[in-house]
């Protein structure tokens, strides 16, 4: 018996029904291939095929960094914290799934969208650093960032790191759970903030 066998194997009644679900999905999908709009009437909130399977993948593998997905932007000139968040909070307003979660109930796993969600801003200074350790110390931060785990079913599944360079450069690393995101969540979300955020530098 292979290693994803004897996983199957241990699972509880629930879980092997739920795999069974998700199977007979992807099979009827593949034969399908029509994308459906969301029943935002239903109760409980209806849950994607991908979101299923991410959920399963994370209670096989708790902590699993493999699905975290991050994405990065360097701006020039000093970025006011309290602006940052306010732009960073009226996105998550504005966009449901950023403020989604996965808690199982009764050996399902069903999505729920938080009505508020505040993020709070990490932020991390390297001003002091020597420019020739400067940028390698960046690079192996964002790596430990983008590893850190998630935890599906009470969330948050999106984080945002600001990093002070010097010179008054600042790097933006928005990261998030591949649940709650796609590859180009990051290119729509960026430029969104930024206009956000030179907004709100102008009315305040």
């Amino acid at each position: 018996m292979n290693d994803m066998s004897s996983q199957i194997a241990g699972l509880s009644p629930a879980r092997k029904a739920l795999l069974g679900r998700l199977l007979k999905q992807r099979s009827e999908q593949r034969l399908d291939g029509k994308i459906r709009p969301q029943d935002r009437t239903c109760e409980p909130l209806a849950i994607s095929f991908v979101q299923q399977r991410l959920a399963f993948f994370d209670a096989l593998h708790p902590g699993a960094a493999i699905y975290n997905m991050g994405g990065a932007a360097r701006f020039r000139g000093r970025l006011e914290p309290m602006l940052v968040v306010r732009s960073l909070n009226t996105i998550i307003a504005r966009h449901e799934v950023l403020r989604m979660r996965f808690p199982e109930i009764d050996g399902v796993v069903v999505p729920e969208i938080a009505p508020h969600f505040a993020l709070s801003l990490q932020e991390i200074d390297l001003t002091a650093l020597p420019g020739e350790t400067l940028e390698e110390r960046v690079q192996a931060l964002m790596a430990e960032k983008c590893r850190e785990p998630y935890d599906l079913t009470r969330g948050p599944l999106l984080r945002f790191l600001m990093i002070r360079l010097q010179e008054g450069e600042s790097i933006g690393l928005l990261m998030m759970h591949h649940a709650i995101s796609d590859g180009w969540s990051t290119k729509v979300l960026f430029p969104e903030f930024v206009t956000l955020y030179y907004s709100y530098t102008i009315l305040t």
